[in-house]
């Protein structure tokens, strides 16, 4: 009874440690990926905090939101295609907090298409201006 126990013992921890390997290994994924950072500021040149980031590849194929950070950064990955193959992407700019960062600030919306390259980074920098009333307004 205690050698079963044993091998169930040993079979679970090898359960363990493959699945924690599993894990490890998907977190290096996108390492051979281009990457791509963003800056966000004001007309100022200042970073700008909070803003909405939501990054579109290939036409809805794959959206993420993202937040600028205190420097106005935001980053991600190049989505995986075939090396050298074009992928569309699009990024969209939203102030969603109001005056609480600097200002209230207007939407941008910029669609590029980018060819991927292993381990390459793409910069990418956005001004916002301050947005006038009627732009943050309700719609009806």
């Amino acid at each position: 009874m205690r050698f079963f126990r044993f091998i169930s013992a040993i079979c679970l921890g090898a359960a363990l440690v493959s699945s924690c390997m599993a894990d490890l290994d998907m977190s290096f994924d996108n390492l051979d990926n281009a990457k791509i950072i963003g800056k966000v500021t004001d007309p100022d040149d200042k970073p700008i905090e909070h803003i909405k980031v939501t990054i579109d590849w290939n036409e809805g194929e794959h959206i993420e939101v993202k937040y600028t950070d205190s420097d106005g950064l935001f980053s991600s990955y190049m989505r995986s295609g075939r090396k050298g193959e074009s992928q569309i992407l699009t990024v969209t700019l939203e102030d969603i907090d109001g005056d609480e960062f600097g200002g209230t600030f207007s939407r941008k919306s910029e669609t590029m298409t980018l060819l991927e390259e292993s381990n390459s980074t793409i910069n990418l920098v956005y001004r916002l201006n301050h947005a006038i009333a009627l732009e943050n307004s309700p719609q009806f």
